[in-house]
């Protein structure tokens, strides 16, 4: 029984260890330092490869909302979330409810690295200075954004918001973009009181949007200095980059982002994924494959631009000027300007699969010291086994008058302990009548007899002997296992 357990310990510790690295493998966030993913743009152009999204920081850490807390909201707007609504996904929506027909479709196939990565383009809407027009109460005929192509099966998803979203009825579309919208101001505008009067006190919020993110550029490119090597402050970032040092990673500079739009009231959140450059693609020709490694892991802020979507707000120096804006004030470093936005890209898959990969997942454990305890327990067990069994068959190969002695002295040990030389055999046979009964000082007495037979004369002991013996041995161990358990009960 115990070889079993101890087996079963290490089987178990073995399969769950094993699952918990198949998990990891199958729905762990991909963002990972060997990663590489090889690209194929029709035409090449700086691209964001989105891997994960923060939408929540507890104790100066940045997590996901995990699937649970997007059900809990609700079904329908937990697969709005997942498909994202994002600039490509709403605003070719809203392109179909405006009757804006674009032809100029991008596409990307990312062939390695697995499943792949939710991608988008840079938006012109991005970084403007002055106030866009909101698609909000009512529709205009004109967009202050350029327009973004999407993959018609990306808009396919049968899922009924979805398609109410692909809808020419501009109030339809209005009606489902509400109810994500809600959604969004109730899960991204998070922020603690300390950390919205920081921003208070360095940018006004009584101005535009527009204005804001004009402040914001302003300060992220002249007052502020990125170091790659410096990683995230956690709780004390946020006042570091403003007032302190003004110096931060690539983390700093987003969560800092999505703090200072949080603290105007607009839902916004940390993003993390591959960044291609408009240097990286220089040179390249249409459909020729570009390698994305972790040279490329790069941070980015989002902010929820109501009636639109999601808007990517770049806040690193040197890559504010790849995005374009219809304000030339704030200098970037580099001039290299984006492109066309390009489509989203997600394979088809059951709801309930994707709920699954969005599930919280645990710390990753390491199962390496109970595999190591049961290793132990095993090797213990194993021990204690063949022992028994070394013993048994010396047994075995004693003649009968030594079993004889080996059980009798067995069985007089529980019965009366190790100290019984000065009783004499009738004291024995009362001090176990007073203490196990009559019955079992008669099995001793006549066990007693066999005993004195097989010690002093050159008689065989009979099978019905021996049995007799056996019998007095087990019947001890039991009777003095019964009387330490009625002696733990009083």
């Amino acid at each position: 029984m115990l070889i079993l357990t101890a087996f079963c310990a290490v089987l178990i510790a073995c399969l769950t260890g094993l699952f918990d690295k198949l998990s990891n493998f199958a729905f762990a966030d991909r963002f990972n330092t060997k990663s590489e993913y090889e690209i194929i743009m029709e035409h090449p152009q700086p691209l964001y490869l989105l891997e994960s999204r923060f939408e929540k920081e507890a104790n100066g850490v940045w997590g996901e909302l995990s699937g649970e807390e997007k059900y809990a909201y609700s079904d329908e707007f937990y697969w709005l979330d997942k498909l994202d609504l994002s600039p490509a996904f709403q605003t070719s929506s809203l392109d179909n409810a405006l009757g804006i027909s674009d032809s100029g479709n991008v596409t990307v196939n990312i062939k390695n690295g697995g499943k792949p990565l939710y991608t988008y383009g840079m938006t012109a809407a991005e970084n403007a200075f002055s106030d866009p027009k909101i698609i909000g109460g009512s529709f205009e005929n004109t967009k202050s954004y350029y327009r973004l192509a999407v993959s018609e099966g990306y808009l396919t998803k049968p899922f009924g918001t979805s398609d109410t979203l692909r809808t020419y009825k501009p109030a339809d579309y209005l009606a489902a973009e509400k109810g994500y919208r809600d959604y969004v101001y109730s899960t991204c505008l998070d922020i603690s009181a300390e950390d919205k009067q920081l921003a208070a006190n360095h940018f006004d919020m009584q101005d535009s949007q527009g204005k804001l993110r004009s402040d914001m550029l302003s300060f992220f490119v002249s007052d502020t200095v990125l170091d790659r090597s410096k990683t995230y402050g956690g709780e004390s970032s946020f006042a570091d980059m403003l007032e302190v040092t003004c110096r931060g990673g690539e983390e700093d500079f987003a969560a800092a982002a999505v703090k200072i739009f949080r603290a105007k009231g607009v839902p916004a959140r940390l993003c993390r994924g591959y960044f291609i450059t408009s240097d990286m693609t220089k040179g390249l020709t249409d459909n020729s494959a570009l390698t994305v490694t972790s040279k490329q892991l790069h941070y980015w802020a989002e902010y929820y631009k109501d009636g639109i979507g999601w808007q990517p707000f770049e806040v690193c120096p040197d890559y504010v000027g790849m995005i374009k804006t219809d304000d030339s004030s704030v200098k970037a470093k580099p001039t290299n300007q984006g492109g066309e936005a390009l489509a989203p890209e997600d394979e088809d898959k059951p709801r309930e699969e994707i709920f699954e990969e969005n599930k919280t997942k645990p710390a990753e454990k390491s199962y390496a010291v109970y595999i190591v305890i049961g290793a132990v327990m095993l090797i213990l067990c194993l021990i204690v086994a063949i022992i028994a069994l070394v013993r048994k068959r010396r047994f075995a190969a004693l003649p009968d008058s030594k079993k004889v002695e080996k059980l009798f002295f067995a069985g007089r040990k529980k019965l009366c302990g190790k100290y019984f030389s000065d009783h004499m055999p009738r004291e024995l046979s009362e001090s176990i009548k007073k203490t196990f009964g009559a019955d079992m000082a008669k099995i001793f007495a006549e066990c007693e007899k066999i005993y004195e037979k097989a010690r002093f004369s050159r008689l065989e002991i009979t099978k019905e002997e021996m049995a007799v013996v056996k019998n007095f041995a087990d019947q001890a161990k039991k009777a003095k296992k019964l009387k330490g358990q009625e002696g733990a009960e009083k």
